[in-house]
């Protein structure tokens, strides 16, 4: 079949590079239409429970993910000159279309009681409403007046932990950006527009000034996606390049080498475009790997016709015989590096499955290109001279190569002791391993996003979304006091938890609402009384900023409450135990009833009427709930659900890692499958496993001794560098299996066959070492442990398929049956 296609290709070199030419002119077309995906990645099924419930909070309550946040925690503050350009910073940015809302120490808001006068069938009548005003009303003219003003914004107690912190000077400014930007391209240069301006304003007083937020962290991961696809992309060129002419010496083999993989780059952009897909962080991997890949085919075919040149001297002959016996195991190597990319297609994650597609179908892509391009380029060149062969002699080489021939035939018993030993060893660094992700665990600690998220939980606990919904069953359910009284304990106890922020409720609101109801007084910053409540909820007016502030908090028909905190980075292991606690308080609060619960109840109402002393009410509210307490019947049960961006990141942190484990799974069985159709033995597929196995446990335990958490850019690593590590297994057993039927000596064949493949091996561990490690250069730690783990992973695959392999398959030559003639491994099972 190869012999036949050699003719064909050879015959038909014209049509095929006019065809060549065409397609990557189609490809280079659509490629330029490349977008980067600016949206938040989804690693979620659309039918998982959570998903559909995060999806419902966002339908009722507004997205969670579209504050920008930049923080300050300096005494100028406090300055008239400062905060004044402070002020005129957020009136500016105030007027902004593109920004919905901004909240900042500089437009604060206080909630005011006033009268307002009615007629009614000739009487008239005065009923009380709520209204909001500025606190600055226009920048202060001297130091006693912001003075002054500072300690009337530090009475709204609503604000303590949300805008300023009374124990500093830390203030925050939170920007709600338009829905309209927040998926678009657009959004890049109006944060970057925004972190200008906003720096600007503070670079003139030397105030260092910190951002944070999903809508700010979103954006600057796009941009490194950007930078890095274009980095890496060159960078994978110039090393490649540096090797290529290091072992060939020839300026015609480096630059058709390099051709051939920028057309496997032009046709991976445009496979990506035609597909419909966006670049990911993911799919930025992809152009320098393909160039990776695209240069190892061209090594293994470049050295074959070299190789068969020196025999015969004939080019054409030479060229047709590179097709012919180099072809099979060429197509079979990239097909197993395919499915090693492509089993990602079966995780059920969006963004890995557009990552597997796109890898398979560009893999492929480029084995066809380079069986083509190589030969008919080649074809069209003058013969290779002396010097270009010259690399098959290189003494350095041939020396190690017989070193290691001498290693597996003499010293078989020390390759297997040292591989035992590392194995062992290895396993016991696995159990090391840990299953926690982080939601910037790809950013450097030392990059000045990370420092800056830091800085926001040191200040406020953190600034990612955990979302508390409670759904009383009921319209106008969470207009009741008990259930102010169970929403503002809630948030008590969740107070008492070092990872979240200040909490947002509609109790919160209330309380806001009781203060200004009474006149300002901090001390009634508490949930109305019963006697209270309807005289509130009637002063709050509709259609205003006051009603706006409650819809965000409430649904329409007040049945379901929102409870809105903020929390730390505290990775997938510790947000999974929150959210485990949270669930069960919140159950104990709204769903068990308190015993002589109205006794208790009248008595708090009471001391909120007759009482203004906090710390006597305090300790009646915590009496009150401290009490015995039984469960309600069904009926009365209030639904608590625990969303929120953070959730979302723990639920597909799980499901990369299992679906991830699960890909690796099914890699290891198809690659094992294709093994099988090639040798048709048992044997053999254990045999060809066994050394490409041994580097994916030394790789883990590496990790596991390093602390390096199991999370999915290193799940990633096994599928990727199994599916190329076999590659030397498929070349050497391939070229083993001919030369086994030529010699029926399994030592014979197997010294020979480290002979001649071994140099291709060892150029294509040595490209394929450099194109991976380049990704420890990466500003993202995902980037890094994929391209230093699988580097690592492929360089213990290339010792084990040199040493390991050949190891085994004399030792079981020697292990004879009864007949003395007959080895061990029939050759009608390779």
């Amino acid at each position: 079949m190869w012999e036949k296609l050699a003719g064909t290709i050879l015959r038909n070199r014209l049509f095929l590079i006019g065809v060549l030419v065409v397609v990557t002119g189609l490809m280079v077309y659509k490629a330029v239409q490349v977008e980067l995906a600016y949206d938040n990645p989804k690693f979620i099924p659309n039918d998982d429970p959570d998903y559909v419930a995060y999806q419902e909070f966002k339908s009722i309550f507004g997205d969670d993910g579209s504050v920008m946040v930049v923080g300050i925690n300096d005494s100028q503050i406090r300055d008239l000159d400062f905060f004044n350009e402070w002020y005129n910073l957020t009136e500016e940015l105030r007027n902004d279309p593109d920004i919905k809302q901004i909240l900042s120490i500089a437009n604060i808001k206080n909630i005011v009681k006033e009268t307002d006068t009615g007629f009614f069938e000739g009487d008239t009548f005065e009923t009380q409403v709520f209204a909001a005003e500025d606190v600055i009303k226009q920048k202060p003219q001297t130091q006693e007046e912001l003075d002054s003003l500072f300690d009337k914004i530090h009475t709204l107690k609503f604000y303590e932990g949300l805008l300023f912190k009374d124990s500093s000077h830390f203030t925050m400014m939170a920007i709600t950006l338009q829905k309209s930007i927040l998926d678009t391209k657009r959004r890049i240069f109006f944060v970057q527009d925004l972190q200008k301006k906003i720096q600007a304003t503070c670079k003139a007083f030397d105030v260092e000034v910190h951002f944070s937020g999903l809508p700010y962290i979103r954006t600057e991961m796009s941009q490194r996606i950007q930078s890095e696809l274009v980095k890496f992309t060159l960078v994978s060129f110039l090393i490649t390049a540096l090797i290529l002419w290091f072992f060939f010496r020839s300026f015609p083999t480096l630059f058709l080498s390099l051709l051939t993989v920028m057309v496997g780059v032009s046709w991976c952009m445009g496979i990506l475009v035609l597909l419909g897909y966006k670049i990911t962080m993911f799919i930025g991997l992809l152009p320098p790997l393909i160039v990776v890949i695209g240069i190892a085919n061209c090594i293994y075919l470049l050295n074959k016709y070299h190789e068969e040149y020196k025999n015969h001297q004939n080019k054409m002959k030479a060229l047709q015989r590179v097709i012919a016996k180099v072809g099979l195991a060429v197509f079979f190597t990239n097909l197993t590096t395919a499915i090693g990319f492509g089993v990602f297609v079966l995780t059920g994650s969006t963004v890995l499955q557009e990552f597997g597609l796109t890898a398979f179908l560009s893999i492929m892509a480029v084995f066809f290109i380079s069986i083509i391009l190589i030969p008919v380029l080649f074809s069209f060149l003058p013969a290779p001279k002396s010097k270009h062969v010259k690399h098959l002699d290189y003494k350095f080489l041939n020396k190690l190569i017989d070193k290691i021939s001498d290693i597996v035939i003499l010293k078989r018993k020390q390759v297997y002791t040292v591989t035992i030993v590392l194995v062992v060893v290895s396993i016991g660094g696995m159990f090391l391993l840990k299953n926690v992700g982080y939601m910037v665990d790809d950013i450097s600690k030392s990059d000045s996003l990370y420092k800056d998220l830091k800085f926001f939980e040191k200040n406020i606990s953190g600034v990612m979304p955990f979302e508390i919904v409670i759904d009383t069953k009921k319209p106008q359910g969470v207009q009741t006091v008990k259930t102010l009284l169970n929403i503002d304990y809630l948030e008590r106890r969740l107070s008492e938890y070092d990872e979240f922020s200040k909490s947002m409720s509609f109790a919160q609101t209330m309380k806001f609402l009781n203060q200004a109801y009474y006149n300002g007084d901090p001390r009634r910053y508490r949930p109305p009384s019963i006697m209270d409540l309807g005289n509130i909820s009637a002063a709050v007016p509709q259609n205003n900023s006051e009603k706006r502030l409650l819809s965000s908090l409430v649904d329409s028909n007040n049945q379901k409450a929102r409870v809105s905190v903020q929390m730390a980075d505290v990775g997938s292991v510790r947000i999974k135990e929150l959210r485990e606690e949270v669930n069960l308080i919140a159950d104990s609060i709204f769903n068990y009833n308190r015993v002589n619960e109205e006794i208790v109840t009248d008595s708090v109402i009471d001391i909120m009427v007759l009482d203004s002393a906090s710390e006597l009410y305090d300790t009646t509210f915590y009496t009150y709930f401290e009490t015995s307490y039984e469960p309600v019947d069904s009926a009365q049960r209030v639904d608590i659900n625990i969303t929120g961006t953070s959730v979302i990141f723990l639920k597909g942190n799980d499901y990369l890692i299992s679906n991830l484990l699960v890909s690796l799974l099914v890699a290891f069985i198809i690659i094992s499958l294709l093994m099988a159709g090639i040798f048709t033995s048992g044997r053999m597929i254990l045999i060809s496993l066994i050394p490409n196995t041994i580097p994916l446990i030394f790789t883990a335990g590496i990790m596991g001794y390093s602390g390096v958490n199991f999370k999915p850019s290193t799940v990633l690593v096994f599928s990727v560098a199994f599916g190329i590590a076999v590659d030397f297994s498929i070349h050497f057993l391939t070229k083993y299996k001919m030369e086994l039927k030529r010699t029926k000596d399994i030592s014979l064949a197997v010294k020979r066959v480290q002979k001649e493949i071994s140099t291709s091996m060892i150029y294509t561990a040595v490209i394929l070492f450099f194109g991976f490690i380049i990704f420890v250069a990466s500003n993202f730690g995902g980037t890094i442990a994929l391209g230093l783990f699988t580097a690592i992973t492929l360089f213990i695959a290339l010792l084990c398929n040199l040493l390991v392999l050949p190891s085994l398959l004399i030792s079981y030559d020697i292990a004879k049956s009864n007949d003395k003639s007959k080895p061990f491994i029939e050759l009608e099972d390779v």
